[in-house]
């Protein structure tokens, strides 16, 4: 299953613009979880999250979290969302 999670702060870009959200991994306290979308709503940014290891209890009593933006998949959109506004 999926699991949305807010954080305190966040380098995942949301959807928006056009744009899709940013992929990539939270770690923290032996657990780990994909970063599978990235939404903005009146609570905060809500990360949806697949779990790969551990327990969600272990991610949210983590003091610190490592989140990884997939860059790669950054990279590739920012090229298409700079070709969209040239065209």
């Amino acid at each position: 299953g999926t699991y949305d999670a807010i954080l305190d702060r966040t380098p995942f870009y949301c959807e928006g613009g056009g744009e899709e959200a940013d992929h990539g991994t939270i770690e923290g306290n032996g657990a780990r979880a994909l970063v599978l979308d990235v939404q903005k709503s009146n609570v905060g940014t809500v990360h949806t999250l697949r779990l790969e290891q551990g327990r969600m209890e272990d991610l949210a009593s983590g003091e610190a979290l490592k989140a990884k933006v997939d860059l790669v998949r950054r990279r590739r959109k920012e090229a298409h969302h700079t070709a969209t506004h040239l065209l």
